[in-house]
Parts: structure tokens; C-alpha cells; sequence
């Protein structure tokens, strides 16, 4: 099974779409790097960790993707190293 017999190549209107996504990422990760440097390091790493659990919720919510039993264990140990961090860092603060 050759599934690449069945690839077509983009027209300009699909390679315009395909052209600003990329450059539309690429500019959000630039400004997601350039705001990581003007925050806290616990605020870095709490959003750095953020980014594949929502990631996997708007995929569920928007892609219609499974979310199996492994990933919503590793979303919930995520979330509570999260909270920890949060935790950590007031106990410091005060």
C-alpha cells in the first residue's frame, strides 16, 4: 500500500494557506521566545508545560482526536507538577 501514489500537490490558494500557517508560526514562536526571556523562570517553565496539554485539549475539542487513557494520565501528572510549581513558589515568596 503506496499511499503517496495519492498525494496531490498543492494549487496557489492551498500553498497561500500553507505559507501563512508556517509564517504565522513562526512568528508566535518568536514572540513566545522573546517573552519567555522577561519572566520569571518558574513562569517560563509553568507556560513551557502548558503547551502540550493544551495543545491535546484543542485537538480533542476541535480535531476530534482521542484522548486516551496514557495521555490523560501524563496531562494529569503535568498539571500537577503545575500546581506544585505554583505551590512551591508562593511558599518561597513569602
Amino acid at each position: 500500500m503506496n499511499h503517496l501514489n495519492q498525494w496531490t500537490s498543492p494549487d496557489f490558494e492551498g500553498f497561500s494557506v500553507l505559507l501563512g500557517v508556517g509564517a504565522s508560526a513562526m512568528i508566535a514562536q518568536m514572540l513566545f521566545s522573546e517573552a519567555i526571556g522577561h519572566i520569571s523562570l518558574a513562569l517560563g517553565t509553568l507556560l513551557t508545560l502548558s503547551v502540550p496539554v493544551l495543545a491535546a485539549l484543542f485537538g480533542c475539542a476541535f480535531l476530534k482526536e482521542p484522548l486516551t487513557p496514557h495521555f490523560v494520565t501524563g496531562m494529569i501528572l503535568v498539571l500537577i507538577a503545575c500546581g506544585m510549581m505554583i505551590w512551591r513558589e508562593e511558599q518561597t515568596a513569602a
